[in-house]
């Protein structure tokens, strides 16, 4: 059975970059055991919390209605999440939904994990997990959503608590259709829905992001990943380049950054070494920069800053054919995933 996506309307551009969320998915050398107790497995103690979320289905940050938060690792087999979810309700908790692979699963009390290996923006397998531990499976392709796919290779399980409730999840690589090496980024997004209230509440770990809505998914880096490295910075640039544009905001478990790819490869937008007031993006330097003693034999080309200003004359090898437009003025600051060094016209 097939059914068409609903697109969220895009995020406005304005003075602010968006926001991205990205978790770095560390290996583990014991997974856990899929039982759904958090504490019992050593694997989940060291890793970094993701619990900055926002309330579902919102165009702008708002603040979320339910306590959500989760952890992930992985090894040769699969990916791993250890996922805790707060309710001061939990004696009202809707869990009618026993059956496998029930299409009216989401309807409960459940998370649902989206997962796009390729970066797509249009395109994700999706597991949802019911207060009752029961499960459902989906793969979209294109924006059109095949509730008929299933797999029973993966794994979930639920305990509850006086106060929350937690699931363990296991996704073997073959579910997913790929298996990631050490610094690849994947898009992700873990999405809560609550009617423990008699009301509808929601909340996404990535701002916009729903199963409708997959170019507003966060990022997994896998490994040895470091936003701060520019290496790992230019695969998670190629990875948003299609869905996020050229500014944005990292959300990382230890804080917000924003980048800059002209200020130290990927490191913090700064002005002398300095952050900008009121945390927004400093801008950048205008201080020309030198000239290479190689402009004696190469041809001379006007280099741009991300504001779309010149920042003065320096040696490149271009060609009129690789020629593109310069970035507009309303794009300054913020993350540069485009236009790496102001030393450089785009290419």
């Amino acid at each position: 059975m097939l059914f068409v996506l609903l697109s969220l309307p895009v995020l406005a551009h304005g003075s602010e970059p968006r926001p991205v969320a990205l978790y770095n998915a560390q290996r583990c050398t014991q997974p856990p055991v899929i039982d759904g107790d958090l504490q019992a497995d050593a694997c989940w103690k060291d890793l970094p919390l993701a619990d900055h979320f926002y309330q579902y289905w919102k165009p702008v940050p708002t603040r979320p209605p339910l306590r959500t938060s989760f952890r992930a690792c992985f090894d040769d087999t699969g990916l791993y999440l250890g996922i805790t979810l707060e309710d001061e309700h939990m004696a009202t908790l809707k869990a009618d939904i026993k059956d496998r692979d029930n299409p009216e699963t989401w309807t409960d009390d459940c998370v649902e994990i989206m997962v796009d290996p390729f970066n797509t923006g249009d395109s994700y397998t999706k597991f949802t997990v019911n207060a009752n531990g029961a499960r459902h499976d989906q793969i979209a392709s294109h924006l059109e959503l095949n509730d008929g796919w299933s797999s029973e290779n993966w794994r979930a399980a639920v305990r509850k608590y006086a106060d929350e409730w937690t699931i363990e999840v296991s996704l073997p690589w073959s579910d997913l259709g790929a298996k990631p090496r050490d610094g690849d980024v994947w898009s992700f997004d873990l999405v809560r829905y609550s009617f423990s209230t008699g009301a509808f509440r929601g909340v996404t770990w990535s701002l916009g992001g729903a199963g409708a809505a997959p170019q507003n998914f966060g990022y997994l880096g896998f490994g040895r990943f470091d936003v701060g490295r520019k290496a790992d910075c230019d695969r998670l640039a190629r990875a948003a380049k299609k869905t996020k544009g050229r500014s944005f905001q990292i959300h990382q478990s230890d804080g917000v950054h924003v980048r800059d790819e002209q200020a130290s490869g990927c490191g913090t937008t700064r002005t002398s070494g300095r952050s900008s007031p009121r945390g927004r993006p400093a801008k950048l330097s205008t201080k020309r920069a030198r000239r290479s003693p190689t402009c004696r034999r190469t041809k001379r080309v006007q280099r741009w800053r991300p504001s779309g200003r010149p920042c003065g004359s320096g040696c490149a090898k271009w060609s009129p054919r690789r020629r593109r437009s310069r970035p507009s003025a309303r794009d300054s600051g913020a993350v540069r995933m485009r236009w790496p060094f102001c030393g450089r016209r785009p290419s």
